[in-house]
């Protein structure tokens, strides 16, 4: 039998004694601990790689995010504009008929539409400066009874009369 200790690549033939079995034992502590950290390290970096690829990407789509958030809000903006334009010359348009058939309320049953909307058109198209405020006093309606004529309009429109023939009733 061989009293010789193969300690870390070493061969010796004596015992070892505490201190030389200590020193060997710290050596390979420390080569398992230089291990763990390099394969510790090696993890760090793979996942600081893995969170600058996230990071590149979601910056990329954030940036589609904002970009489609900024068209909603000038489209929003755009409907905005488009909706006051539309909403004077409507009003516009129903003054040029409220001039020629006499009154409001005869436009807004031209039009298929009350005479508060009519109104709320004509006055807006009014504020804007493009027309006077039309005033419906004219024709001695009062609100109600506008509404009350319109409906009774409306009414031979849905019993099956012909359009002319439910206007002038």
């Amino acid at each position: 039998m061989s009293d010789a200790h193969t300690v870390t690549g070493m061969t010796t033939t004596k015992k070892l004694t505490k201190e030389a079995a200590r020193k060997a034992a710290r050596a390979r502590l420390a080569g398992q601990q230089a291990e763990a950290r390099r394969r510790a390290e090696e993890e760090a970096a793979r996942l600081a790689a893995i969170r600058r690829e996230a990071d590149t990407l979601n910056e990329e789509a954030m940036a589609d995010y904002f970009q489609c958030e900024s068209a909603i809000e000038a489209a929003r903006a755009e409907l905005d504009r488009v909706e006051a334009l539309s909403t004077i010359g409507m009003g516009v348009a129903i003054s040029d008929i409220a001039g020629r058939e006499g009154s409001v309320s005869a436009a807004a049953r031209l039009l298929g539409i009350t005479p508060a909307v009519a109104k709320k058109y004509v006055s807006a198209a009014g504020a804007a400066g493009t027309t006077p405020e039309a005033t419906d006093s004219s024709d001695g309606e009062t609100p109600a009874n506008e509404a009350n004529s319109i409906e009774s309009a409306d009414a031979g429109v849905v019993s099956g009369e012909t359009a002319p023939a439910a206007l002038s009733a």
